[in-house]
């Protein structure tokens, strides 16, 4: 059996340019331009998502010029474990509190990578202040902290 190979630079690049290209056409259709000069309000999105297509080409360039190379193993669980914590931020954002909360995002979502038991407590900790002092304290944030 053939190894399946893949380049992947040069797919991240089409999907970045597409999005780009689509989120140009649709601030460009919708939102007035102004000029440079006096900048409207679909001046900034324009120009952000065109820069965005113009990487993604780029990108996409030089994922054609590469080799194509072996497509690693898949691991399916990993997108599963991202998905059910954010599914778990969402049922328990009201209920419980943003600290409780976000600690228990964290903490399902470091089970995707392999990591050591410090680590992993560092960076819940680590995810949890900032969190309450930006959601919290600097925009004042609806959300109890328990």
């Amino acid at each position: 059996m053939t190894p399946h190979l893949y380049r992947q630079n040069l797919w991240v690049g089409l999907g970045c340019l597409t999005i780009g290209v689509v989120f140009a056409a649709n601030a460009w259709s919708s939102l007035e331009m102004g000029s440079p000069e006096n900048m409207g309000p679909g001046f900034l999105p324009v120009a952000v998502s065109l820069l965005f297509a113009f990487l993604g080409m780029i990108i996409a360039i030089k994922g054609y010029r590469e080799p194509p190379v072996e497509a690693p193993p898949m691991a399916l669980w990993r997108p599963a474990v991202a998905a059910a914590a954010i599914i778990l931020f969402g049922l328990m954002a009201e209920r419980f509190g943003l600290v409780p909360t976000v600690a228990a995002t964290a903490l399902v979502a470091s089970l995707a990578l392999p990591r050591k038991p410090y680590q992993i407590v560092l960076n819940v900790a680590a995810v949890v202040a900032f969190c309450a002092i930006v959601f919290n304290r600097i925009l004042g944030l609806s959300l109890p902290l328990f």
